[in-house]
């Protein structure tokens, strides 16, 4: 036999949906904010739903910080580059959020060895990309389902023991994260309001319809 649902249930059902993890991928392709204008190393910050991004090194179109190069998409975008002025010619990507997974594109050249770890928020190494030699082409790499979250990710380029700058760049960085929004998403909201009111108003009119007394003559 069906029950009438009351408004306690309803709520019961609405802390359920808005407390549920809502993950998402934020997308970085380096086209905005605008490129960085002069030789050299930069630091910027990208605010999220889910927390802010920092990474340093340069936003530019040019491995050696002049001549035009094609990035991973359109070709004449820009992307993320390591350069001389970068300690140890590193670029660093940290985030405010766990991070399960990175996909990236990225490109060397002259033969250089591209490296890529990551590490936890306690400065930790969890892993790293193994060797990958520069041919001057674009080659699509992954990171990440290691026991702790993603707090960092450093790239360089290195030819024997030393870290060189202009040899390496990624683009097209798509991040995973693991925990929820700081704040619940627009669409999920409306979702649930429009869920919400669906809901209600069946219940209003299944709880019209069982009340309802025939008429004694």
């Amino acid at each position: 036999m069906i029950k009438r649902i009351n408004l306690v249930t309803v709520i019961f059902l609405a802390v359920i949906f808005l407390s549920a993890p809502s993950y998402a991928s934020i997308f970085l392709d380096f086209n905005t904010p605008s490129p960085d204008p002069a030789p050299g190393n930069y630091d910027h910050t990208i605010t999220t739903a889910y927390g802010n991004i920092n990474f340093n090194g340069r936003v530019w179109n040019g491995l050696n910080d002049d001549c035009p190069f094609p990035d991973h998409t359109t070709g004449d975008g820009y992307f993320l580059k390591n350069t001389v002025a970068n300690a140890g010619h590193t670029v660093s990507i940290t985030f405010d959020f766990g991070v399960d997974s990175i996909d990236l594109s990225w490109l060397g050249v002259d033969n250089f060895n591209m490296i890529g770890v990551a590490f936890d928020e306690d400065g930790n190494k969890l892993g790293d990309l193994g060797v990958n030699y520069g041919d001057g082409e674009w080659h699509d790499k992954s990171i990440g389902g290691f026991a702790r979250p993603i707090r960092k990710f450093n790239f360089f380029a290195k030819r024997g023991k030393n870290r060189v700058g202009n040899k390496i760049i990624i683009d097209d960085v798509t991040i995973h994260a693991t925990n929820e929004p700081l704040t619940p998403e627009p669409a999920s909201l409306v979702l649930f309001g429009t869920g919400l009111l669906a809901f209600l108003t069946s219940t209003f009119l299944y709880n019209v319809h069982t009340n309802v007394q025939p008429i004694r003559q």
